[in-house]
Formats: structure tokens, C-alpha cells, sequence
């Protein structure tokens, strides 16, 4: 979403300015006015970098690091805010500009971060505004900064197990497409030329590479919208594909959710938050619906005064005997963390696991369709000469 530099009046007509968030001008006038800002200026923040750089969201771990630093350091947060803005360009900078001015203006900054929620998640700012309320800030945004490389490990190593078998099996069907669409129909020619009979293995390889050559189009419209069919399915039907995840009989991802949910449990209880808020926000951060029900459901029983290891029953026994022991002896953030290491050191075992078996799955099975197209051009060949001899 773009951000805009504004300059303006408040009611009191003391002067107000900084940036903001908003998909466009006009909405930024209006998300202005709400906060009774009258603007008498409003530009987009451009840089010429922008283009280059990465991601915003990409930067905010290396960000969160810095800040804590600097407040446990002894920093004041304006003075923090404003000591990391010297070292951002466009984006980065603006924010941290926006958010020392609110500061300044007498807001906490957990409120000023409300206005960049596309940027700061909705944990985030609750851990910020437990860290002003318990003096703790600074050991907050150490406790997050931590949390955020975790996360960013796991997603990469997530993206490598989705990516890598992709791309082989892409690259495969690329080829062996090129090659039944191109070459052996010159091939196949060559053999109706020589008017010989040919073997059954070489007449389903000119039928196949017959119909790629001629239905090619209809292939790759019927794979696009499969392609688009699944999609729908996966934003439309999300509850019954996520609940279909939970009960496949290979638990790697299952160990990512439990991973996630324990570690971003742990860090939002460590920080303050209240249990029943920490599971709420813990369940939306797991990115499947089914179990975010069940986390959610385990939150209304806490509500009603139920223990936490009892509400969250259904979980591996491993992880409800720690939850166990550590609610009784108050150590809960402490046996959180345990259980989120644990699952993390599992689900990076299972992903290379699976990486170390997919990989000569996948080239044994490109092996054998080129293994079938070199024999059924290669026999024919055999029996013609043959016949020649």
C-alpha cells in the first residue's frame, strides 16, 4: 500500500504533519480527517530506489533488532526512531519519520503503528503496547526481532520444499514437451519413409507425440484453467482443503503449525498479552482455518476458566505434557519456547527428509520417460538394419 507524506491542521490549529498509509489520495485525506487532521498537503513518497530494493516487510526483522538495541541501550524511543530513519531510504525512512512525530505529538507508538497495519501485524502492535505498559520495550522488540528470524527460517525452508520439486518437474515437462511437439515428429517421417513395421512401443510414441503436436493448445488451456479451478477451490472451499491437510498421513506440515502457534504463543504471553488475546492472535498468525478454530475454540473454554493444557487438547501428547508441567509451575513462555524448538528442529528434519527423497523420486521418474522415448526410437532403428544385414 503507498505511503504519503502529508503536512496539515489539527482543531486546536496547532500544525501536524508526517506519513500515512492509504491506497490512495483521497483515501488518505479521509483516514486524516478521521483522526481530525485537516491536510493542506498531500504527496506520495517516491525513490527512485524503491524499484531495487526489496520488500518492505522484508526489512522490518533487521529494523525490529535495531530498535531493541538501541532501547535497551538506554535510547530514548524518539530518539531511536530518528537514529534508524538516517540510515533508511524512501519507505523505510518515512515510516520511522511518521512514527517519532507521533511520538512527539504525545501518542504511544503502538497506536502510531495502527496506522501501517499492512506493515505491522496485529501481534506486533499488541506486544509493542504490553512492552510500553510493562516499561519493557526494549526486551520486547529483542523477543520479536527473535521471532521474526524463526519465522523468515521457516517460510524459506517451507518455499524450498514447494519451489525445488517444481521447477525439476517444470524443467522435465518443458523438455520432454519440446521434444514429443519438435523432434520426433521429424523422426516418425523418417520411419513412414521406410514403409517398415514398427514395434508397439514406437507407435504409442508417434500417437503421443501426434496429439501434443496437434492438441499442444488445447493441453495448455486445460492445465491453465485446472490451474485457475484449483485456485477457486483454495479460497472458496479453504475450511474443507485446510481440514484435509490436518489429516494427511504426512504430519510436515502439521509440525509447521504447531511450530508456529507455539513460538508465536509463547512470545505474545512472554510479553504480556493476556492468554485469551495471545490464542486469538496466535491462531490467525497459524495460516490454516481448521486449526485456527480449534485454537480459538480452546480459547472460549479458557475464558470460561478452563486450564490451558486441558483446553488444548488434541495436540501430540509430547506438547500437552509440557503445557502441562509448565502452567503448574508458572513457566508457561518457558515451556512454550521448549515445545516451539522442538517442533522447528522436527519440521527441518522432515523438510530435508523429504527434499533428500523427492529429488531422486523426480529424476528417476524423468529417467525413465526419456528412458522410454530413446528405446521406442531406438528398437526401430535395430530392426531396420537389420533387415538391411
Amino acid at each position: 500500500m503507498p505511503i504519503y507524506n502529508y503536512k496539515g491542521y489539527r482543531e486546536n490549529s496547532s500544525s501536524s504533519k508526517g506519513v500515512i498509509e492509504a491506497e490512495s489520495k483521497r483515501d488518505a485525506a479521509l483516514l486524516l480527517k478521521e483522526k481530525g487532521i485537516l491536510a493542506s498537503e498531500i504527496k506520495k513518497s517516491i525513490s527512485k530506489n524503491d524499484f531495487f530494493r526489496s520488500q518492505p516487510k522484508s526489512e522490518l526483522p533487521l529494523i525490529t533488532r535495531e530498535l531493541g538495541a538501541l532501547l535497551s541501550s538506554g535510547v530514548s524511543l524518539a530518539e531511536s526512531l530518528k537514529t534508524l530513519s538516517l540510515d533508511q531510504r524512501s519507505y523505510w525512512r518515512d515510516i520511522l519519520i511518521g512514527l517519532k512525530d507521533r511520538i512527539s505529538e504525545g501518542s504511544n507508538l503502538a497506536k502510531a503503528m495502527e496506522d501501517f497495519k499492512n506493515l505491522f501485524p496485529e501481534y506486533y502492535i499488541n506486544m509493542v503496547a504490553s512492552g510500553e505498559a510493562s516499561g519493557k520495550l526494549g526486551e520486547v522488540f529483542v523477543g520479536l526481532a527473535n521471532f521474526l528470524d524463526i519465522e523468515a527460517k521457516l517460510k524459506a525452508k517451507m518455499k524450498t520444499v514447494l519451489i525445488y520439486p517444481a521447477i525439476m518437474f517444470s524443467t522435465g515437462i518443458i523438455i520432454i514437451g519440446f521434444v514429443m511437439t519438435f523432434v520426433i515428429p521429424r523422426i516418425a517421417r523418417v520411419f513412414e519413409a521406410s514403409n517398415t513395421p514398427l514395434p508397439f512401443v514406437t507407435e504409442t510414441l508417434i500417437f503421443l507425440s501426434t496429439f501434443f503436436a496437434n492438441y499442444w493448445i488445447l493441453l495448455f488451456g486445460t492445465a491453465i484453467l485446472a490451474g485457475y479451478a484449483g485456485r477457486w477451490f483454495a479460497r472458496n472451499r479453504r475450511q474443507v482443503l485446510d481440514r484435509f491437510i490436518l489429516k494427511m498421513p504426512i504430519q510436515i506440515l502439521n509440525t509447521l503449525f504447531i511450530a508456529r502457534f507455539s513460538r508465536m504463543l509463547g512470545v505474545l504471553f512472554a510479553s504480556g498479552v493476556p492468554i485469551v488475546k495471545a490464542l486469538e492472535l496466535s491462531a490467525a498468525s497459524v495460516g490454516n482455518r481448521a486449526f485456527e478454530e480449534h485454537i480459538k475454540t480452546s480459547a472460549i473454554k479458557i475464558s470460561s476458566g478452563a486450564s490451558i493444557s486441558s483446553a488444548l487438547k488434541g495436540f501430540p501428547h509430547v506438547f500437552n505434557q509440557i503445557i502441562a508441567s509448565s502452567e503448574k509451575t508458572g513457566k508457561l513462555a518457558i515451556g512454550l519456547g521448549k515445545v516451539a524448538s522442538i517442533y522447528e528442529d522436527s519440521f527441518n528434519r522432515m523438510a530435508d527428509r523429504l527434499l533428500s527423497t523427492l529429488e531422486p523420486v523426480i529424476i528417476l521418474i524423468m529417467g525413465a520417460v526419456v528412458g522410454f522415448i530413446a528405446f521406442a526410437i531406438m528398437l526401430p532403428m535395430f530392426q531396420m538394419e537389420r533387415l538391411i544385414g
